[in-house]
């Protein structure tokens, strides 16, 4: 009997065949899809790099909310609330005078 046939009457109990794909599946849920699922929250904008498609995706802007991306995707998220920052600066008007503002 050479190696060959060995292999081929070599039979795989169900059970086995079970463990396997439930070890994929585990694989699967754990690895691949928590770099598939992301969220963006309010007041922040997100873009996609898809390195086999394009690059930059510019004009798709990602409004809040849960999305999905394929794995190879990067995924760049922006704040894009209003940020005010309070100067105090001295001018002078067309008249020569000093105006705080």
């Amino acid at each position: 009997m050479t190696n060959f046939e060995e292999f081929q009457s070599f039979n795989v109990p169900k059970i086995k065949k079970r463990f396997m794909f439930y070890m994929i599946v585990g694989f699967f849920i754990v690895v691949i899809l928590p770099q598939m699922v992301y969220n963006v929250m309010p007041g922040e904008k997100a873009v996609i790099y898809k390195r086999f498609g394009g690059g930059l995706q510019k004009d798709k802007v990602i409004d809040q909310g849960f999305h999905l991306k394929m794995p190879w995707d990067n995924k760049y998220i922006y704040d894009v609330r209003i940020q005010e920052d309070y100067e105090q600066m001295e001018v002078l008007d067309k008249n020569g005078l000093s105006i705080k503002i």
